[in-house]
């Protein structure tokens, strides 16, 4: 939420004002070539099949050597490598399921047997969750012995967060190892640096919550440390990340440029909000690999149209102007623009017409026009559900609870108002803004903001849960698209796990761009 006060609104908000970017001028001075990309992309085709050799080839008829190549998968996942092997991947697992039973017979190392269920979890295959009991003792506890076993601990605790709602194990599994971790992390236990950082991590947002480009950046520095390090695979992760970079720099640059040369923005007031690297940055957390490039620009596009829809709903428009805007949409006649009442809600008008028409042009060149109306379709959704919520914090209704929560729509959907909410409160009750889903748990069941919290913090949960469910059941939907629903979520934990990262341009966004797009690389 957004800049100004309008005297003019039927009721007044007041919202901080958000400092200027100075990322967008650095990066457009950023100097890259399609020469450095070849450069690149040329070694990284010298390395990639050493790797394949290294690893792939390995028999696949004895269970030690199965077990190495579901151990290099959870390596390639954690390097942002895999999808250079994405069928190599798929071969081996699915031949790995279906004599699981075997591979896991006998073996008893916390660490083989955790990665093994997250590797398969990944891409589908349901390892039941009660692996785990035989890390339990007589009493039905998980045994303290295992403490000992860093490394093992910290990928149990990675794969308790693959858990569905029927995985009561796991969610044991989450408080033992969590309890041990934080012991861990405080320095309570000694244990080397790199090691430390590992688990402080793991801790803040672990790996299945974590965006991939983010597990990559922050597992290269752990990886290069270890010393059973494969060298050939640590040099490959770190082309490859050297040549996203260079991707990601260009896809900036023209979303920037993009943003600048657009005349309606001039007539926005200095309280909308300039987002591009903050859009751009959200939809790198939705796909990251390089053939997604076209649709991280054009996603980025659509994040700051929709950030405009919101600032002018939240800050600058009258709940008559706001139904006016909505009307305009739901007609999607650039023609109607005439009936636009103010120069702000015409100029949000227009933006979104321009960037449709411009989708528009894009999708028709690809072949995917059918694909258009839905996007449409999602978008009204959006604005009418903006003007539901100005409705309720303009007069001052409380509405349900769940009335609330549902006009967010689908379940990633919901977890994105849910911890958008709690993570906005503060700013939301100071300004006036009662349109807020702590606000109104509080109100209904009578609860402090602290019990608050942790009951959605529990629903927060429970959406994480369906989702890993959903990921598991059969289907005909392609894993890519089921990446991008999973991804959103990931987003969603990136985003709003401390500080507010789309609107704070210091804190963890300078942390993650810094990390992503500028500390050096060193092969």
């Amino acid at each position: 939420m957004e800049a100004g006060r309008n005297q003019d609104q039927e009721s007044c908000f007041i919202f901080s004002k958000l400092a200027p970017s100075q990322w967008a001028d650095y990066f457009l001075n950023v100097t890259n070539t399609d020469s450095d990309l070849e450069l690149l992309a040329k070694e990284i085709e010298v390395v990639k099949p050493k790797v394949r050799e290294n690893f792939f080839m390995l028999s696949s008829e004895e269970e030690d050597a199965v077990k190495r190549k579901i151990l290099l998968i959870h390596l390639l996942e954690s390097l942002g490598l895999a999808y250079h092997f994405e069928k190599e991947i798929e071969e081996t697992l699915k031949h790995a399921f279906e004599k699981m039973e075997d591979l896991i017979n006998g073996e008893n190392d916390l660490y083989t047997i955790s990665i093994m269920f997250r590797a398969f979890r990944t891409y589908g295959h349901n390892m039941p969750s009660d692996v785990f009991n035989r890390f339990k003792g007589n009493d039905g506890k998980f045994k303290e012995c295992m403490i000992e076993d860093v490394k093992g601990l910290l990928s149990f605790y990675e794969a308790v967060h693959f858990g569905t709602t029927t995985d009561h194990i796991l969610d044991e599994a989450l408080s033992f190892s969590v309890d041990h971790l934080e012991q861990l992390a405080s320095g309570l236990r000694e244990s080397p640096p790199h090691v430390l950082k590992h688990v402080q991590n793991a801790l803040y947002i672990p790996q299945h919550r974590k965006t991939q480009v983010l597990v990559a950046k922050e597992y290269i520095s752990f990886y290069e440390q270890e010393e059973d390090r494969d060298d050939t695979l640590l040099k490959l992760a770190k082309l490859n990340f050297k040549f996203l970079r260079l991707h990601y720099i260009y896809e900036l640059k023209t979303v920037i440029m993009w943003w600048k040369g657009l005349d309606h923005v001039q007539n926005l007031p200095l309280g909308i909000r300039e987002r591009t690297i903050e859009s751009w940055f959200s939809t790198l957390m939705i796909y990251f690999e390089p053939k997604f490039s076209l649709g991280r620009i054009m996603t980025a596009k659509f994040v700051l149209a929709t950030t405009c829809v919101d600032d002018f709903c939240d800050t600058y428009g009258s709940v008559p102007e706001v139904e006016s805007l909505v009307d305009c949409l739901e007609r999607w006649d650039p023609d109607y623009m005439e009936n636009c009442q103010s120069l702000i809600m015409k100029t949000t008008f227009k933006l979104v017409m321009y960037l449709f028409k411009e989708f528009e042009e894009v999708m028709k060149l690809h072949g995917r026009s059918f694909a258009l109306e839905n996007v449409i379709e999602e978008f009204k959704i959006f604005a009418r559900s903006e003007l539901e919520h100005l409705k309720w914090a303009r007069t001052g209704h409380v509405p349900n609870f769940d009335e609330y929560v549902e006009t967010g729509g689908a379940a990633a959907a919901k977890k994105t108002r849910l911890m958008d909410d709690i993570m906005d409160f503060e700013e939301d009750m100071n300004s006036g803004y009662s349109a807020n889903a702590l606000n109104y748990y509080m109100k209904q069941h009578g609860v402090t903001k602290e019990e608050a919290i942790r009951e959605i913090q529990k629903m927060v949960g429970d959406v994480n849960k369906s989702i890993n469910e959903e990921c598991l059941k059969p289907t005909n939907v392609s894993r890519s698209v089921l990446m991008v629903a999973l991804n959103f979520g990931r987003m969603v934990d990136v985003l709003c796990t401390s500080d507010d990262v789309y609107n704070h341009r210091g804190g963890k966004l300078k942390e993650y761009l810094i990390a992503l797009l500028v500390d050096p690389i060193h092969l």
